[in-house]
């Protein structure tokens, strides 16, 4: 059940986000604006998410490779 009339839990935790962190000093104009174009801040974090994955594949290919050897590519 949604505690403020019309506000579900997304899109409350988007306003949250935007005033979130780092945000202390952001006007309701400049978190309006952040809503309306959230590609600007995806964009900005991509880069990030991408090494983030290809790191944790890396790991999880290691992991596969030392536990479950016989299910590997190279296996075969």
């Amino acid at each position: 059940m949604d505690t403020i009339v019309g506000l579900g839990k997304h899109a409350a935790h988007k306003i949250a986000g935007t005033f979130g962190r780092g945000a202390d000093e952001r006007t309701l104009d400049e978190a309006i604006a952040r809503l309306e174009h959230p590609a600007e801040d995806f964009e900005r974090h991509v880069p990030r998410w991408t090494e983030d994955a290809r790191r944790a594949a890396v790991w999880l290919r290691d992991y596969q490779m030392e536990h479950f050897p016989a299910t590997t590519p190279e296996s075969s």
